[in-house]
């Protein structure tokens, strides 16, 4: 951890958006929160080649998981891997649980997918 926070977050993001030759993002352990995770998915949409995306243990919510499952049902990127385990969610919606599951439905280039703690229900996939 490096304790990044939402706005170290947003300068890293602004960094890299200007890298498009990047292919892997770790920020793990670090305290994004909502913000930080929202800003994350942001430049997960504009970075085609981005493979590899590890955001577990970043304090993310629901909106965060919600946001990454709609970026993912994009055919425009390429990433390989994504690691959102562990996020804080305080609720017993099924938000996240339905957009992960339509986006795990038609994502063909994802190969592996962390979700440990992301309290998921069968439900909720089934939608």
């Amino acid at each position: 951890s490096n304790s990044i926070g939402p706005s170290g977050c947003e300068a890293v993001c602004q960094a890299l958006v200007r890298c498009p030759a990047f292919q892997s993002l770790d920020f793990s352990h670090n305290p994004l929160g909502r913000e930080g995770g929202l800003l994350v998915v942001e430049l997960l949409r504009h970075s085609p080649n981005l493979l590899e995306l590890q955001i577990k243990d970043t304090e993310s919510d629901i909106d965060v998981l919600v946001a990454v499952g709609e970026a993912l049902l994009s055919n425009e990127l390429q990433l390989r891997v994504c690691n959102v385990e562990n996020p804080r969610i305080a609720t017993l919606q099924e938000d996240h649980t339905i957009h992960l599951g339509r986006m795990l439905r038609v994502n063909t280039r994802l190969s592996e997918i962390y979700l440990g703690k992301v309290k998921m229900r069968d439900e909720g996939v089934r939608q």
